[in-house]
């Protein structure tokens, strides 16, 4: 092998190397997590809406969309990279919220306002949020 070669092949083994040994470089932002952020916003605005339209109109805290923005509030929450702490919080208040929609549903029901597929869906919901706050306490 010539002189040129070995020195060629010196300098690409030290470039190498140096790649492997250099700190990697940070990962460039998360472009999910902002539509995240758009989503959480989006869900608190939904459910601040409900919120007014329990108090004005009568909408009854039974109604799905109550659930369904509360479920889409805790996934936003996750995906928008929320620490752990956060999102056990997001946890622990959203099955709060589950288990209230649980009682009014199964009161619904006893006064014969309510279906009980509406009380399977409340407590479906309640057990849902139960083995999420357990995951995630578990990781």
């Amino acid at each position: 092998m010539t002189k040129s070669r070995k020195s060629v092949g010196l300098v690409l083994g030290i470039v190498a190397l140096a790649g492997v040994l250099a700190p990697a470089a940070p990962p460039p932002e998360d472009a999910n997590k902002a539509l995240a952020q758009e989503q959480l916003k989006l869900a608190r605005q939904a459910l601040h809406d409900l919120g007014v339209m329990n108090e004005r109109e009568g909408l009854g805290r039974t109604d799905p969309r109550f659930a369904l923005w509360e479920r889409r509030q805790v996934e936003a929450i996750r995906a928008a990279g929320a620490g752990k702490a956060e999102l056990i919080a997001a946890l622990e208040n959203y099955l709060k919220r589950m288990r209230e929609q649980e009682r009014l549903a199964q009161l619904s029901l006893e006064k014969a306002q309510g279906m009980r597929v509406d009380l399977w869906d409340a407590q479906y919901h309640t057990l849902e949020a139960e083995m999420w706050l357990n995951q995630e306490k578990a990781r």
